[in-house]
């Protein structure tokens, strides 16, 4: 029974409500909800809670996060196509949808091939 388990469903109704506010910032279809939510988790790891003085990241590694790799979820980037002729250009247009995990790379949407792509190079 969903009244009996009152702080997990507040939690999930938040990671919801913050998933349909980040899609409804970008023109990304809907089935994109699972990219939005693991943004949503990847995100509330760095920022800190109402009932602990740190972060959950800073908690687990004992460090402080950095936030300079984080980008805006469904905003648009330039990443580094592989070969290309003399006169192609070198980058094509995607949009930013979040992190793989265990990597420092990004993930990508390629509208043209619609698929979701991983780079380092944008």
């Amino acid at each position: 029974m969903p009244q009996q388990n009152g702080v997990p469903e507040r939690r999930n109704t938040i990671l919801m409500e913050i998933v349909r506010s980040i899609m409804s910032y970008s023109d990304l279809p809907a089935f994109f909800w699972e990219y939005a939510l693991e943004m949503t988790t990847f995100i509330l790891k760095l920022v800190l809670s109402n009932i602990v003085s740190s972060t959950p990241i800073e908690l687990w590694t004992g460090c402080k996060p950095s936030l300079k790799h984080v980008r805006i979820w469904g905003s648009l980037a330039h990443v580094l196509k592989g070969n290309v002729g003399k006169l192609e250009s070198k980058t094509e247009v995607c949009i930013f949808v979040g992190y793989p995990k265990r990597t420092k790379d990004d993930l990508f949407y390629r509208p043209k091939g619609q698929k979701v792509i991983v780079s380092m190079n944008a």
